[in-house]
């Protein structure tokens, strides 16, 4: 099976061998710009960030129910545009703004679900830049790709259940995921206390790997969304 790149800004080709062991290639090509207030963020260093943690956080080698191994390899080109106007089409675009723009509140980021953008809140880009933060980039590049918050089960539909998108940490079953990307900054399962670690939740399942694949080939993905 082969799945042939085709130039957007998510593109995800899977290649089976003779053996049946798989090899998942997703490419994503990006663009940051800073449109807020403060102008002593370096915008390179934060390209550099995208790339860096996207590729460590979706790369990844595990072995299926069959026996046999599927090896993801997450390859991230990132940009820097001196104007939002200089976007490519087949680009997702980073964008630092000011707090309670576009959506952001006074979190750290919010990206539409299988969107093209994502916003960050100019007060925590310092973190993403210098290892503070290496959460907030795959977590919101992981709604762009489909995937929803692994611990808010009200936000599911059935099928995504199903497809392994919801769990907690404090759950058996998915107790190697206690460092997943895609939670929340509260368990509701454990009183509200808060368990995401901006260093340490950076994981992304076997179960979301699939999901970004079925997502991709359904044509879900690389939606615009300016509106937002």
């Amino acid at each position: 099976m082969n799945r042939e790149i085709d130039g957007r800004d998510w593109t995800i080709t899977t290649v089976k061998d003779d053996k049946g062991n798989t090899t998942i290639k997703m490419t994503l090509d990006v663009a940051v710009v800073n449109t807020s207030r403060n102008k002593t963020l370096d915008m390179h260093c934060l390209a550099d960030a995208v790339k860096n943690q996207v590729q460590t956080s979706y790369s990844m080698t595990y072995k299926n129910d069959d026996g046999t191994t599927t090896t993801v390899e997450a390859t991230v080109n990132a940009r820097v545009l001196n104007d939002i106007n200089e976007l490519a089409d087949n680009e997702h675009l980073v964008q630092v703004v000011n707090p309670g723009q576009h959506g952001v509140g006074r979190g750290y980021g919010i990206a539409p679900l299988n969107g093209k953008r994502v916003y960050l809140n100019e007060k925590y880009v310092d973190g993403i830049i210098n290892g503070d933060d290496d959460n907030t980039v795959p977590h919101e590049l992981g709604h762009t790709a489909g995937l929803k918050h692994a611990d808010m089960p009200q936000h599911m539909e059935f099928n995504d259940a199903m497809n392994g998108q919801s769990f907690t940490p404090c759950t058996p079953c998915v107790e190697n995921n206690v460092n997943n990307a895609m939670y929340t900054a509260k368990n509701p399962r454990l009183g509200g206390g808060t368990y995401l670690d901006d260093k340490k939740s950076v994981e992304i399942n076997p179960s979301q790997i699939k999901v970004m694949v079925k997502n991709y080939d359904e044509g879900k993905l690389n939606k615009e969304t300016k509106g937002q």
